[in-house]
């Protein structure tokens, strides 16, 4: 009932298919699926058929909880499980991993198609722990050493959800309440929070090393310098993220969306983009972004993290 295609110098996802016609969505074994998961990092379900409750309920089988991208340019489809359109807008967006300049990185990304675009807006992925294997052995054993900061001005909702106070003292700065995945400073008589996360690190499922986070989407689209840096507070040079993308691209796949389709993606070793999008009336694609019932937790992440429990965001 059920085609398997392996990834081949084309394609660097496994994609499943129905025997014959288009079938339910429900047809799937779940075991199957984690099975393809842990292996492949990147899967594609094309020819079943759903429905937004459907979607929700094959996706909630995986995951513990889910978790909402707050950026601007969404719209939410269903605010009980998180699922929001991708971001509307028409501009191609580089690749990166989903939220990886939060402490709270999710472990998987589904996208599905409503409603496929006639030419362009395809979504590109790339398979970070493949651009570590391709890096010049000196590029790989210097990013190995290094970590990224990331730095932001806190918001009065930040505060009061992870000090549970909106003026917060030096001492509560210096010993915050746990959980709570920053550390904390003011400057300027304003307060900061800061993590900081491997510019290479472990992928959940194979235990090999991946490039994937905020650095290249800042740069080449945010047009930022600062965020993140190098641990130490030095920026990253230009010429070291445009090294990385041009290995990036290099192994770049995209995906041209066919109506009921769906990907799934290791989001600790697959990073995504899109190519730029003509007409927003022909595309339509929803997104959940969510914690997995059998992830390997990374080590970076704090104990009893509230985002692998319902109602986070």
């Amino acid at each position: 009932m059920i085609k398997i295609a392996e990834p081949d110098e084309n394609r660097n996802y496994v994609a499943v298919t129905p025997e014959g016609e288009s079938s339910s969505l429900q047809i799937i074994d779940g075991g199957l699926v984690e099975a393809l998961f842990k292996t492949h990092g990147a899967v594609l379900f094309r020819g079943f058929h759903f429905d937004l409750e459907m979607y929700g309920k094959f996706t909630d089988q995986f995951c513990t909880s889910s978790v909402a991208n707050l950026s601007s340019g969404r719209r939410s489809v269903d605010a009980k499980r998180n699922i929001q359109t991708v971001n509307l807008g028409l501009d191609a967006f580089p690749l990166h991993p989903e939220l990886a300049r939060t402490p709270w990185k999710p472990d998987v990304c589904w996208f599905a198609c409503v409603k496929p675009p006639v030419s362009k807006g395809e979504t590109t992925i790339c398979d970070g722990a493949q651009v570590v294997k391709n890096m010049p052995p000196e590029l790989r054993e210097s990013l190995s050493r290094q970590r990224l900061r990331y730095t932001r001005l806190t918001s009065q909702q930040d505060r009061e959800t992870w000090l549970g106070n909106t003026e917060p003292g030096d001492w509560l700065l210096a010993y915050p309440p746990a959980p709570n995945p920053y550390e904390y400073f003011r400057k300027d008589d304003q307060v900061y929070c800061t993590f900081t996360r491997p510019m290479l690190h472990k992928t959940m499922f194979q235990d090999e090393l991946a490039f994937g986070n905020f650095l290249i989407f800042s740069r080449h689209y945010n047009n930022d310098r600062d965020f993140p840096v190098f641990e130490n507070g030095d920026e990253v040079p230009d010429e070291l993220i445009d090294e990385i993308n041009d290995l990036c691209r290099e192994i770049t796949v995209a995906i041209k969306w066919v109506k009921n389709d769906i990907v799934m993606l290791d989001n600790s070793r697959f990073m995504h983009g899109r190519n730029s999008i003509d007409n927003l009336k022909e595309r339509m694609i929803i997104a959940r972004f969510g914690y997995l019932t059998f992830a390997q937790a990374d080590a970076e992440e704090i104990g009893d993290a509230p985002w692998r429990k319902d109602g986070f965001l």
